[in-house]
């Protein structure tokens, strides 16, 4: 009978739709997963960094540098890639599998944050529309080490809004989302501003309010903090301080090429673009280039404020979301780096949040239960259209391993000690080989008329009649010379240089 009583405590509605959900989020970020699997030069790189770790066995404590010199992110999801590399035999595909969990991970924490916050019915809202949109999907599948960033977000905003109701209890979690932010994203720095005015919209003393939470909880997460940044710290000692030194002098350097009112407008557009493919991306108008008034910014705003009208949303909560956007608008104003859209998708949790208690406001009306599923339905039907509709990325992971593969083949058959790969085509095609041809046992040096020098052209046309192998846009020439001296092969001169922000 107990038994009983708690399968049906767990097998409640909520639960049951929730499972429904998540299953469908595994779909969205399953769905012809080797087909869309993108190897350009981040995957790469991730790859030769785990090769580093696993066959090396040379323990890192950075990954790969930044876009600001001297600066590299963290290794915490170079680590977390190991095991799904082990159970692949190393293909680099098995990426996904550590992505995807990042990606379930943040569905759940969706459900539970807008539920413990907002209620189970905000939760079920939230996490459905996380699950079936599909710009949230692209960007869940995206293999990159900044790819648990809205897991990140997600804590950091159920800290924020608690901060604002006097719960400080979440103080735990800001301690070790403090020490996730080099391991993700150093972006996340301008938005802890947002802190100390959570705390003055709180209106209470945060020392007294810190003698509440359970010492033992508190020393747990100061623990984990000083293991997440344990790697930093002993870089730091062991290289001169020089990853502080290199953003310390990238607040003064300037590599942005927009300035004044045009800046403005570009950020203006990033945050409409982010905020409304949340729901209906690729449904929305394209503007003309000459629209520069922030349309879906300050409709956004007036639902924000709707929602605080119909007493969904605290005005406290508001203002955090206001000034979220005004903080992600006025850092990038003042930064001095090149603007690149993804630093504008920590909107992207603010903006769920805001929809899904806007759609929870149908539940207060005369069947407006109906409404509310008939919408949910609808953006379900056009998410997945644009799901399955979406062409196959030419010139990706699996048109690069046939490649490799004909290369690998080619060798072998022709008893090549070692080859040599030239690139015929924009400098941006080169990336996506260096890792894949380790796995694949080609021994690569710099060209020489001593080794076998293989072209990869792309796209094929520019050189169609010398290549012998295609796959997609990509071809392949094979060498000419047939005079190979294999001691060339350990000729450290000959060795190739390492990946673009790689550091050994």
């Amino acid at each position: 009978m107990p038994r009983t009583y708690r399968l049906k405590k767990i097998l409640t509605l909520p639960n049951l739709l929730f499972i429904l959900i998540l299953l469908i989020g595994l779909f969205f970020r399953l769905y012809k997963i080797t087909n869309w699997f993108e190897f350009g030069h981040e995957q790469d790189l991730q790859s030769w960094i785990v090769k580093d770790i696993i066959i090396d066995k040379h323990p890192r404590l950075i990954g790969q540098e930044t876009s600001i010199t001297g600066l590299f992110i963290g290794p915490l999801y170079y680590y977390s890639l190991i095991l799904s590399f082990l159970l692949l035999k190393l293909d680099p595909i098995a990426s996904f599998i550590p992505v995807t969990l990042f990606s379930l991970a943040t569905i759940i924490s969706v459900y539970f944050v807008f539920s413990k916050l907002y209620g189970k019915k905000v939760g079920l809202i939230g996490s459905f529309i996380y699950s079936a949109s599909i710009s949230i999907t692209l960007l869940d599948r995206w293999a990159v080490p900044t790819q648990p960033t809205l897991l990140w977000i997600i804590w950091y905003l159920y800290v924020l809004i608690s901060f604002t109701r006097g719960k400080f209890e979440s103080l735990p979690i800001l301690i070790v989302l403090l020490g996730l932010i080099w391991h993700i994203h150093v972006a996340f720095v301008p938005l802890l501003i947002l802190i100390p005015t959570a705390l003055v919209i709180s209106g209470k003393n945060i020392l007294v309010e810190i003698r509440k939470i359970k010492k033992h909880n508190l020393i747990i997460a100061v623990i984990i903090l000083f293991l997440l940044m344990a790697p930093f710290i002993i870089f730091e000692l062991r290289h001169g301080f020089q990853q502080i030194s290199g953003l310390t002098k990238s607040l003064s350097d300037e590599k942005g090429a927009l300035t004044g009112a045009f800046k403005l407008e570009v950020i203006l557009k990033n945050i409409d673009r982010v905020l409304g493919s949340i729901l209906l991306f690729g449904y929305l108008p394209t503007l003309p280039k000459f629209w520069i008034f922030p349309s879906l910014l300050i409709l956004f705003f007036l639902l924000v404020l709707l929602i605080t009208k119909l007493k969904i949303f605290k005005s406290g909560e508001a203002i955090i979301i206001y000034l979220w956007i005004l903080d992600v608008a006025l850092s990038h104003y003042m930064s001095k780096r090149p603007l690149s859209e993804y630093y504008f998708n920590n909107l992207i949790i603010p903006g769920l949040l805001v929809y899904s208690l806007l759609l929870s406001a149908f539940l207060k009306f005369k069947k407006g239960n109906i409404l509310l599923i008939s919408i949910l339905i609808l953006l379900a039907i056009l998410n997945s259209n644009k799901l399955v509709t979406r062409s196959t990325p030419r010139n990706e992971y699996q048109d690069k391993k046939k490649i490799v593969d004909y290369i690998a083949s080619y060798s072998k058959e022709h008893s090549y000690p070692c080859i040599s790969v030239n690139y015929i085509g924009d400098i941006g095609m080169r990336y996506g080989y260096r890792y894949l041809m380790w796995w694949k046992n080609l021994d690569v040096i710099s060209s020489g008329s001593d080794v076998a020098v293989f072209s990869i052209v792309n796209p094929f046309n520019i050189s169609e009649k010398e290549i012998t192998y295609r796959s997609a846009d990509i071809g392949v020439i094979i060498p000419k010379n047939t005079t190979i001296n294999p001691e060339v092969c350990s000729k450290p001169e000959r060795q190739l240089i390492p990946l673009n922000g790689f550091l050994n």
